[in-house]
């Protein structure tokens, strides 16, 4: 390795060192040597029994190379079956210059065990079992590839250490903020939650996602991947949580240290204004046709009354009409007067005739005005659920996939199925 190389390897451990003291400082880094590549031709470092073990190193292209990209391979022995973890810092976590940092472990013929890049963290880990022989290889590249393709350099830190004791669990509970109702996550509205990991400069690293349950409760015990949570120096936790007809909520930045069980508590989600809630689909209608009577609650989330209209209109596809389809209104428009915080369920009725043509869908939806004598200054709008008619039999689709289907629409961007 050249004086350059070694110099910026050192400077960047150094930078390391000052931004985030830790383990890492315990050691002096073994520098980086060239050749180090193919992977069949690396670096020996030697014993790696005395934990943590860092090396500096750099990534630099050669285009008289074909391919230019540069990988270096380190060999190391340690004891059979021994749980390691190898970790590589570069320019996501401030601790040297190589962006797109990725690591890998391969045994001692060469057959890759575990990969890891910086998109899937500011330092890519792996935590590993030393194989039988006592012989595994570290790399380091460019994401994402070890054959020297890729066009990522730069300086980097190499760590080889004990797996750190995990966060235990990430929890809370996710609910109304108008009513403190818990919101549910497999049935409307399908409260959901994303973990991530925040970094100061270098933004939000995916970790998991988790629905919550009847309770409105979620958990997270693990990332996607299954891996035990990490805690990090360089970073806190921070959650997103969206539910349907609700308005997205952000949660953090907020620590867990190794073997913490960290409870956020309860989430509020802000509901919109107006608010559509607990659809009740008409039954089935036989096949000699009938009368589909259904409803829906509309919920003021406001602190001043609605005086309003509501109405619904009904869209009908499929064949045996010149146009292709239908749409009608069900009835004149009804009051819809809530008072503040308050709900007030809305019926509405239409009749369904024996000889709708085989493979007709009828979807209601509802709408509502802030105006009390006509159907102009429309707040919300949604659809409600479907009837279809196949082989001869009407059949209406299930409550709680109608509701998922809730959205608020204004009328600029209507869509129709």
């Amino acid at each position: 390795m050249n004086a350059r190389k070694w110099q910026a390897s050192l400077a960047c451990f150094l930078l390391a060192l000052s931004i985030a003291p830790d383990a890492w400082s315990q050691v002096v880094p073994v520098p980086e040597s060239e050749p180090n590549d193919p992977c069949n031709s690396p670096q020996d470092v030697g014993d790696a029994s005395t934990l943590p073990f860092v090396v500096a190193g750099e990534l630099l292209l050669d285009f008289g190379s074909d391919p230019p990209g540069d990988v270096d391979f380190y060999r190391y022995t340690a004891a059979p079956g021994t749980v390691l973890r190898a970790g590589l810092r570069g320019a996501a976590s401030g601790a040297g210059t190589l962006y797109g940092a990725y690591l890998g472990v391969f045994d001692s013929s060469c057959e890759l065990l575990a990969e890891n890049s910086q998109y899937q963290g500011p330092e890519p880990k792996i935590n590993f079992q030393v194989p039988a022989d006592g012989i595994f290889i570290l790399a380091v590249a460019g994401c994402c590839d070890f054959q020297g393709y890729s066009w990522n350099e730069g300086t980097y830190v190499l760590r080889l250490a004990n797996p750190p004791v995990p966060v235990a669990e990430i929890a809370g509970r996710v609910v109304d903020a108008v009513t403190g109702e818990p919101l549910p996550g497999n049935t409307f509205p399908y409260a959901h939650v994303t973990l991530y990991r925040e970094l100061t400069a270098s933004g939000l690293y995916y970790i998991a996602d988790a629905q919550t349950d009847d309770a409105g409760n979620f958990r997270f015990v693990t990332d996607q991947q299954g891996n035990p949570l990490d805690p990090s120096a360089f970073s806190a936790f921070r959650l997103e949580i969206w539910a349907n007809d609700y308005e997205l909520a952000q949660f953090g930045p907020f620590p867990a240290a190794q073997g913490e069980s960290v409870n956020v508590g309860d989430i509020a989600l802000q509901p919109p204004p107006i608010a559509f809630a607990n659809i009740a689909p008409c039954a089935d209608i036989p096949p000699e046709g009938g009368t589909c009577r259904y409803s829906v609650v509309l919920r003021n989330n406001t602190l001043e009354p609605l005086y309003g209209l509501s109405w619904s209109l009904v869209y009908s596809y499929g064949p045996g009409t010149p146009w292709g389809y239908s749409v009608f209104q069900t009835q004149g428009g009804k009051p819809a007067k809530v008072e503040p915080v308050s709900t007030r369920s809305l019926d509405f009725s239409f009749k369904v005739p024996a000889d709708v043509a085989e493979g007709t869908s009828i979807c209601p939806e509802v709408w509502v005005s802030d105006r009390a004598t006509d159907y102009f200054g429309t707040l919300r709008a949604a659809p409600l659920f479907c009837i279809m008619k196949q082989y001869g039999a009407f059949s209406v689709m299930s409550a709680d996939p109608a509701a998922g289907r809730v959205q608020p629409r204004g009328l600029g961007t209507m869509q129709h199925r």
